[in-house]
């Protein structure tokens, strides 16, 4: 596989430095007054938040340090004209949040919720919404169970979603792929994926066969009309290679379509034969695409998978095609955690990737984002 050079000849940005490169950032992006944003968070070594606001038209940007102190990556949802980043507090077990509306300064922090019932918390967040004021936040007790924090009018509460001995590192996933809908990824002590999907009011766990998980990402992806079928993509990464036991020639990472109208779980494995991927990030790329992003001995691999269309432009099959991978060639070593997410069709489609080099928190820009 030969080195490439993403569109534009794009160049790293220092945002920061002396940053948690252990913890995930988290990264949104919205309008705000009519402006597309892009939005990162990230841990600094003394457990603050910071927030890059960031312009997707030109990457200009500003930091603000949103104070705290954490031991735990930072989550956040966006509506229009409205963020929020929640935390765990340092005391590994209440919840607080941080609001900015109408890109005003964020407001501070606010206790919003106290300890899970029973048990602390031993995992990083992970926070989404389905429509304005709903947020679904998501962590592991330091029981092993899965625990589910919520609002819809202000109030929050937990509730217990069961679970025993689950890993704390990496910590749950959860996204919306439609009102009324969440999967929430976990993985067991034996490293096996599981989904705790909510639908039609009812929560359900259901058992993959992917094994040997070492890293996961998950994010909403849903067709256009015609479709219907692909609810929520996820990448994985595959701690060993050639894991026949699930499919054969699965090497080191694995893009896993979700479908819960034509059957559960659709999954495709891609042969990349690089070595175990470290970490992943994922993103929805466009309607019948997502991109999964993953670091292997440290260095950017990016992948990208699409279905199988007809001539109107609507799926034909569950199944994903590989349509092509490549190494980001950038000199950059990265270390710690990654995080990617698509912005906007700023004269070219482009996708928004953060990770770290040491301790500096870095940002990269891809404008066209095509094989």
């Amino acid at each position: 596989m030969a080195p490439v050079v993403w569109a534009g000849n794009p160049t790293w940005q220092v945002l920061v430095g002396s940053m948690d490169s252990s913890r995930r950032p988290a990264v949104t992006r919205g309008l705000q007054n009519n402006v597309q944003k892009i939005q990162a968070y990230a841990i600094d070594s003394n457990g603050g938040t910071v927030n890059f606001n960031i312009t997707a038209s030109n990457r200009s940007f500003f930091t603000a340090s949103l104070g705290g102190v954490t031991q735990k990556a930072p989550t956040a949802i966006e509506w229009t004209n409205h963020r929020q980043v929640l935390i765990v507090g340092n005391d590994n077990a209440s919840i607080y949040r941080n609001i900015s509306v109408n890109e005003a300064a964020f407001g501070g922090w606010q206790k919003v919720l106290g300890p899970p019932p029973g048990t602390t918390i031993c995992s990083d967040p992970s926070a989404a919404s389905w429509g304005t004021n709903r947020i679904d936040l998501y962590v592991i007790g330091c029981d092993g169970s899965l625990r589910h924090a919520w609002t819809s009018n202000g109030t929050w509460a937990w509730d217990n979603r069961g679970g025993s001995g689950l890993p704390f590192d990496p910590g749950p996933q959860v996204v919306a792929p439609g009102s009324g809908r969440l999967d929430v990824w976990v993985r067991d002590a034996g490293g096996i994926l599981w989904d705790n999907e909510y639908a039609s009011s009812t929560f359900t766990w259901r058992q993959t066969t992917i094994p040997s998980v070492n890293d996961f990402a998950a994010a909403p992806q849903n067709v256009t009309p015609g479709g219907g079928w692909l609810d929520t993509t996820l990448a994985v990464g595959i701690l060993t290679n050639n894991n026949t036991s699930w499919r054969p020639n699965a090497f080191a990472g694995a893009m896993v379509g979700v479908s819960t109208q034509q059957g559960w779980p659709m999954q495709y494995a891609n042969p990349l034969n690089m070595g175990p991927f470290s970490v992943v990030a994922l993103t929805k790329y466009r309607d019948f695409g997502s991109q999964m992003y993953g670091l292997v001995n440290g260095r950017v691999i990016r992948m990208q998978f699409e279905p199988e269309i007809d001539s109107n432009g609507h799926p034909t099959t569950p199944y994903w095609v590989d349509a092509g991978q490549e190494l980001f060639d950038s000199g950059k070593v990265l270390n710690g955690k990654i995080a990617v997410i698509k912005g906007w069709n700023v004269g070219q489609n482009s996708v928004f990737l953060f990770g770290f080099e040491g301790s500096s928190f870095l940002s990269v820009t891809d404008w066209s984002s095509t094989f």
